[in-house]
């Protein structure tokens, strides 16, 4: 452990942005995110009903066209949740 007078730059480090998150928890490869079928289709009947497999992965392509994406995926983490709990009372 340092003291912050000798080690300036290590708070720095951290990507704390919304796609850092999706990083950190998932792993981004070329600009696409693979996430389990279990964690976009929690139930698993709708899972069923896509015939999905439960230890399949579910392709998300991450560019800045993707709808929503386009505008959190630069914002704080804190930020970006009140952001999508706004988008979705205006629906």
């Amino acid at each position: 452990m340092f003291d912050r007078d000798i080690d300036l730059i290590s708070p720095f480090c951290v990507n704390q942005t919304y796609e850092g998150l999706l990083d950190e928890f998932y792993g981004i490869k070329i600009g696409s995110l693979q996430v389990p079928n279990t964690v976009v289709y929690p139930d698993p009947e709708v899972r069923k009903e896509k015939n999905l497999k439960d230890d399949g992965m579910h392709d998300f392509d991450l560019q800045d066209e993707a709808g929503i994406f386009g505008d959190i995926r630069n914002k704080h983490f804190n930020v970006a949740g009140g952001y999508l709990n706004n988008v979705i009372s205006n629906i």
